[in-house]
C-alpha cells in the first residue's frame, strides 16, 4: 500500500508540471500560426503591390537596372515571409517593424494624395514617436525598414515624392520631414537611400532654409 500511494503522490506532483508544459506548448504553437497566418497575408499584399507596380512601368521609359532593383527588392520580401512558411524561423521583431514601417507607408501615400498636410504631418509624427519608444536594440533595424520598404518611393518615383512633400509650404510639414531623413541617414545605409539620385534631397533642404 504504501508503495501505491508514493506513486500516487509522484504522480499528483507531475501533473501541474505536465500541464504548464502543454500550455506553454500550445502558446508557441499559437504564436507560430499567427505568424504562418501573418506572412501569408503580406506574401500577398506584395505580390498585389508588386503587380501594380510593374503595370505603372509598363508604358514607361524605364531602364532595365531599375526594374531589376524592383524585382530584387520585392524578391528579397518574399524570401523573408517564405522562410516563416517554411518553419525556417525568422526574427518577430523584425516581422513587427516592417509591418510599422508599411503601415505608416500606406498611409503617407494615402494623406499625400488626398493634399492632407495635416494628414501627412501626423503620419510622420505618428512614426517619429514610434521610433523614439522602441528599444535601442531595435532602432536600427526600424531604420533598415525604412530603407528596404522604400518608404519615400526613391526606388519607384525616383525623388519626386519627396521633393513634393518638400515643396508643400508648411513648416510643421518641412520639420517633421527633416526629423525622418535624419532618422533614415542615421546609418551609412540610409545616406545611399537618400542620395540614390544625387544630393537633390539634400540640396533642397538647404535651399527651403
Amino acid at each position: 500500500m504504501p508503495r501505491i500511494y508514493k506513486l500516487y503522490e509522484e504522480e499528483k506532483q507531475a501533473l501541474p508540471a505536465q500541464s504548464r508544459k502543454l500550455e506553454l506548448d500550445m502558446k508557441e504553437l499559437v504564436q507560430k500560426h499567427n505568424a504562418v497566418m501573418q506572412s501569408a497575408r503580406q506574401i500577398f499584399n506584395i505580390v498585389v503591390n508588386c503587380v501594380q507596380e510593374l503595370q505603372k512601368l509598363k508604358d514607361k521609359d524605364i531602364k532595365e537596372d531599375q526594374i531589376l532593383e524592383l524585382i530584387e527588392k520585392y524578391k528579397a520580401q518574399l524570401t523573408k515571409y517564405d522562410k516563416v512558411l517554411k518553419s525556417e524561423g525568422i526574427d518577430r521583431n523584425e516581422l513587427q517593424c516592417e509591418n510599422l514601417i508599411l503601415e505608416h507607408k500606406k498611409r503617407l501615400i494615402l494623406e499625400k494624395r488626398k493634399k492632407n498636410t495635416e494628414g501627412i504631418i501626423e503620419v510622420l509624427l505618428s512614426l517619429r514617436v514610434n521610433i523614439l519608444q522602441i528599444i535601442p536594440e531595435l532602432k536600427k533595424n526600424l531604420v533598415t525598414e525604412i530603407i528596404d520598404n522604400d518608404f519615400f518611393l526613391i526606388t519607384i518615383k525616383g525623388d519626386k515624392f519627396l521633393l513634393d512633400l518638400l515643396e508643400i509650404n508648411s513648416k510643421s510639414l518641412k520639420n517633421a520631414l527633416y526629423a525622418m531623413i535624419s532618422v533614415t541617414v542615421s546609418i551609412y545605409k540610409g545616406v545611399q537611400y537618400i542620395v540614390s539620385n544625387g544630393n537633390v534631397i539634400f540640396q533642397r533642404m538647404i535651399d527651403v532654409n
